[in-house]
């Protein structure tokens, strides 16, 4: 997703609970290429009921999407976002 929407404009950024040093080997094994925070306990701040959890925000911060990163809706909604 990175790779195909990054350029145009798509923002991703993953928040992990491990330590850091799990986190970096996971993103090193991975190739992951976008911000990964380590040690982040915000899911219980914000709510997030389970874990993958994503959120699509458009240009002005509203939530238009959320639930779990699996199949196509998602990606979908997300390339829809980009292209209005």
């Amino acid at each position: 997703m990175q790779n195909e929407l990054g350029p145009k404009g798509l923002v991703i950024l993953s928040l992990s609970s491990e330590d850091r040093a799990t986190v970096a080997q996971f993103v090193d094994s991975m190739g992951v290429n976008y911000p990964v925070g380590a040690e982040s306990w915000s899911s219980g701040d914000y709510g997030i009921p389970y874990v993958p959890f994503s959120l699509l925000l458009d240009r002005d911060g509203k939530v238009v999407w959320q639930g779990r990163p699996s199949g196509d809706a998602w990606v979908e909604q997300a390339r829809h976002l980009l292209d209005s």
